[in-house]
């Protein structure tokens, strides 16, 4: 009898235990080994176009921070030829189409599980970075504040926590001038606005800091180079922005093995010169990153130089994670991954 209930005990739990393989554990790893699958099948699909449009940009951005002169073409001129106008708006070109791939990418993985960290790591890191270098500009604020103290003489210690506290500070009153005067630099501000602004902001550092405000005769002597050091030119492409300027260009499809494509330079250039479409506002918040750059990097405030060269290694990380994750755009790209390694170890 013992024997009986022991065998029909473990009999119930054998199926019990099969059941539950098959209705929990099975299922599971299928779905994890699907998921799997399916993100190794959208990066083939994506790994190809995103090279492409990273190395084109890549190798442009090389010839604007490389032989002296060569970045010439991205200063706005009337009288610019057919061809230079050509180099400044395929410039453009190039650097929304990769932000395209990069967001059509990003689309067709948003429902999927990471599975694959270990090999896409640096993928992954790869694109944050280069989202960081076109959005970011946080250094900015430090360089300005440190710039103010030093100039009008007020000697504090400031930590880093307090000094990021001020700079927003500080950064929040000069747009709030710049809003009224309806102006986008301190530099174009009339005389009597500049010495409004210096004067607000000498109290307002010197309130935070705890220490005497200089005097309006200071204020006054340094008024040039305070201007100076709070015009900036800044052309920042926020990480919604990123979004949104990928989407510009990209294009639904119902058939391939990518569900997006994007759109070629014919129809890009028709889009740029369309004074009155609805994409107006944000091809200038990409022209506004080029336009009129100072490629020899003399001008320190000018952040897009520093922007620019970092969105450079930003790509240079991208091709080289692409290539390190599949051994044929390493081949593919032989030379643009050997140049790209050097550019990170140029950065290092």
């Amino acid at each position: 009898m013992a024997d009986t209930v022991t065998a029909a005990l473990v009999g119930a739990a054998v199926a019990l235990f099969g059941i539950f393989l098959r209705d929990l554990v099975f299922p599971f790893f299928m779905k994890v080994r699907d998921e799997q699958r399916s993100v190794e099948t959208i990066f083939r699909s994506y790994s190809d176009p995103i090279a492409s449009s990273a190395q084109s940009l890549f190798w442009r951005l090389n010839e604007v921070f490389g032989e002296a002169g060569r970045g010439a073409y991205l200063a706005v001129d009337e009288d610019a030829t057919e061809y230079v106008e050509y180099k400044r708006i395929s410039t453009i070109y190039r650097f929304l189409s990769l932000l395209a791939w990069v967001q059509a990418y990003r689309r067709e993985l948003a429902m999927l599980r990471p599975v694959r960290e270990k090999d896409l790591g640096a993928l992954k890191n790869a694109l944050s970075d280069l989202e960081t270098a076109l959005a970011t500009g946080d250094h900015i604020e430090a360089e300005r504040l440190d710039s103010l103290i030093n100039l009008w003489g007020m000697r504090a210690n400031v930590g880093s926590a307090e000094k990021e506290r001020i700079g927003i500070l500080l950064e929040q009153s000069l747009n709030k001038h710049l809003k009224r005067a309806e102006k986008p630099l301190a530099s174009e501000l009339r005389d009597t606005e500049k010495k409004r602004l210096c004067k607000d902001l000498s109290t307002l550092i010197a309130n935070e800091l705890k220490v005497s405000t200089p005097s309006n005769e200071a204020v006054e002597k340094t008024l040039e180079s305070a201007i100076q050091y709070v015009s900036y030119r800044e052309a920042w492409i926020y990480r919604d922005w990123q979004a949104a300027l990928g989407d510009l260009l990209l294009m639904k499809m119902d058939t391939g093995p990518r569900g997006y494509d994007v759109i070629g330079y014919k129809k890009f250039e028709e889009m740029y010169f369309d004074s009155d479409g609805e994409s107006e506002r944000w091809i200038e918040r990409a022209k506004c990153v080029f336009d009129d750059l100072d490629v020899s990097g003399t001008n320190r405030f000018d952040a897009r130089y520093n922007q620019l060269r970092q969105t450079r290694k930003a790509t240079a990380s991208l091709i080289v994670a692409i290539c390190d994750a599949d051994s044929h755009q390493k081949h593919a790209l032989k030379d643009t991954y050997a140049r790209s390694k050097e550019v990170l170890r140029e950065s290092a």
